[in-house]
C-alpha cells in the first residue's frame, strides 16, 4: 500500500495539482506549480516510476511536439463516494480520476438511525466492490455526504434537524471498523459545492450551490475553498425564519425557509392546488396516483408554455 506520507511536499502538490485539473501535461504542470520544465518532468518521471501517475495519450498540438496527458495512476485503487439523503441512498465506486466504475440507488429514512442505515450502506459497499472485483484493500478513500450540520474535523453532526439520532455519532468509526482507509464526512450540499469546484477545475473562486430537497441547504465556496463556518453550519440556511406565523418546521421552530418551500410544501401546496381545481395537469396526477411528489410538480412546471407579458404600451385587449 502506498505511503502518502513518504512522498515529498512537492511530489504531493503535483498529485494535487494534476487531480484539480482533470489531465495536464508536463509542460502545463510546470506553470501551475510554478518551477521549472526540468523540475516537473523529474517530479513526474519520479511519480509514474512509483504507479502513481500514467501518461494516458497525446494532446492537441500548440506547434511543436504533443505532449502527453498526465493523471491518477489507474493502479492507485478505487474511492467510494456516498450520497445519504432524507430518503435516499446513493453509493457509487470511482477511479482515482473519479470516473464511475458502478453506482447503486435506494430509497432510505435517515430517520431510522444510524445503525440500520450504516449497515446498509456498508453492505452497498462490499456488494459493489465484490461484484466488480476489487478487493476491499483497494479502496483509498471513503467519503460521505449526510443532510445535516457537520464538524469536518470530527466527522460527526452537529444538532441535525432531520436527523436528531445522528447527533455526534462517529460515522468515521463505524466505517473505518470496514475499511482501513480514511474516511471523510461534510454536508450534502458542501460536497456538492465541491464537485462543482472540481468540474470547473478552480476557474471560479466564489459562488454557492443551493439544493431543494426535503430540506434546503446551501454550499458556500469563497476564494476556492468551501466555507464551513465555525460548526459546519454556514450553509444551514433551511432553518432561517422568513415568516413567524408561518407552519411548523420539524425543527420546531415557525415559518422556516424548509418549512415553506423544501419539498414537502411544495407537495403539499400543490395537492391544495389540484384540490381547489387551480390546475387540471395537478389534478389529473392527484387523481392517478392519490398523492403527489415534487417531481410530479416540476414535470408540468417544466413544460408549461410561459404565459406572454403585456407591455406598458401595448394596447389592452
Amino acid at each position: 500500500m502506498q505511503r502518502w506520507d513518504q512522498l515529498s511536499a512537492a511530489e504531493m502538490d503535483m498529485l494535487r495539482t494534476i487531480f484539480w485539473s482533470a489531465g495536464t501535461s508536463r509542460h502545463a504542470l510546470a506553470g501551475r506549480l510554478d518551477c521549472s520544465r526540468s523540475k516537473a518532468n523529474a517530479l513526474a518521471a519520479g511519480l509514474i516510476e512509483q504507479g502513481l501517475l500514467e501518461e494516458t495519450g497525446l494532446q492537441a498540438s500548440s506547434g511543436g511536439r504533443r505532449p502527453e496527458t498526465l493523471q491518477l495512476a489507474q493502479g492507485l485503487g478505487v474511492v467510494i463516494g456516498v450520497d445519504l439523503g432524507a430518503t435516499s441512498l446513493e453509493v457509487a465506486v470511482l477511479r482515482p480520476d473519479l470516473g464511475p466504475v458502478a453506482r447503486h440507488a435506494e430509497d432510505a429514512d435517515v430517520r431510522a438511525g444510524p445503525g440500520v442505515v450504516l449497515a446498509r450502506v456498508r453492505d452497498v459497499m462490499r456488494e459493489l466492490l465484490a461484484a466488480n472485483g476489487i478487493s476491499p484493500k483497494k479502496v483509498i478513500g471513503i467519503g460521505m455526504g449526510v443532510p445535516g450540520p457537520v464538524d469536518f474535523a470530527s466527522a460527526q453532526l452537529v444538532n441535525p434537524p432531520l436527523m436528531p439520532e445522528w447527533d455526534s455519532f462517529s460515522i468515521r468509526d463505524y466505517l473505518g471498523e470496514a475499511f482501513t482507509a480514511p474516511v471523510f464526512v461534510d454536508n450534502d450540499v458542501n460536497l456538492m459545492a465541491l464537485g462543482e469546484l472540481w468540474r470547473l477545475q478552480r476557474s471560479l473562486q466564489n459562488f454557492m450551490v443551493i439544493k431543494v430537497g426535503t430540506g434546503i441547504g446551501c454550499g458556500i465556496v469563497c476564494h476556492g475553498e468551501v466555507y464551513r463556518g465555525a460548526n459546519g453550519s454556514a450553509g444551514d440556511v433551511g432553518h432561517i425564519c422568513v415568516d413567524q406565523a408561518g407552519p411548523r418546521c420539524h425543527c420546531g421552530n415557525f415559518g422556516c425557509v424548509e418549512a415553506m418551500a423544501a419539498a414537502p410544501a411544495i407537495t403539499r401546496l400543490a395537492t391544495e392546488a389540484a384540490e381547489a381545481g387551480e390546475s387540471r395537469a395537478l389534478a389529473e396526477l392527484l387523481k392517478a396516483n392519490g398523492r403527489l411528489s415534487a417531481v410530479d410538480v416540476g414535470r408540468p412546471a417544466a413544460t408549461a408554455t410561459p404565459r406572454p407579458t403585456r407591455s406598458s404600451s401595448a394596447p389592452a385587449a
